[in-house]
């Protein structure tokens, strides 16, 4: 007796026979996948939440009423979402914040925007580890001089060579 191999399965809904990869996963469902492409699942899901919108918000608005605006949930999300990306929980950026005297590693100021509470957490994207706490702006300004030790050093040249300077054509080197 041989056994087949099933790799397809039709949508329910726009009948077309396709890979099991686009299907969702499901425990009840025939071969373990759903009855509805994932194509079609999106589309439902899309006009599902155009029917039921402000029945959604209402109940969403109210929980975050409920729940979010609580010191102790906010930390806790905080918490858990730092050690996710960072691997540093709330009490290890208390610390950090404390050894920097709650100011930018770089600039020494306070972060300048007022909608932020906390310093961001600068790490290196290669390796995920953390090297400080910095304002806003000078975290943007490393991230846009791409983490690069020479760039940075390049732009504190011209910056300085640009001030010793009198005219433009000796910074420009006419």
């Amino acid at each position: 007796m041989k056994t087949l191999l099933v790799t397809t399965k039709i949508c329910r809904r726009c009948n077309i026979e396709q890979l099991f990869s686009r299907y969702r996963k499901q425990k009840r469902g025939k071969y373990g996948f759903g009855s509805v492409c994932k194509t079609c699942s999106n589309e439902l899901g899309r006009i599902y939440w155009k029917k039921n919108r402000k029945r959604f918000k209402k109940k969403i608005s109210s929980w975050q009423k409920k729940y979010r605006e609580k010191p102790e949930v906010r930390i806790r999300n905080i918490d858990r979402s730092w050690k996710k990306k960072f691997g540093i929980g709330y009490e290890t950026y208390l610390n950090m914040l404390s050894k920097q005297k709650g100011v930018c590693a770089i600039c020494r100021n306070k972060d300048n925007q007022k909608k932020r509470m906390f310093l961001s957490i600068d790490h290196n994207h290669v390796n995920n580890k953390v090297r400080g706490l910095l304002c806003s702006n000078c975290n943007c300004a490393i991230g846009l001089l791409g983490d690069s030790p020479v760039i940075i050093n390049r732009a504190l040249e011209y910056l300085q060579e640009a001030e010793t300077s009198d005219t433009l054509s000796e910074v420009i080197g006419q």
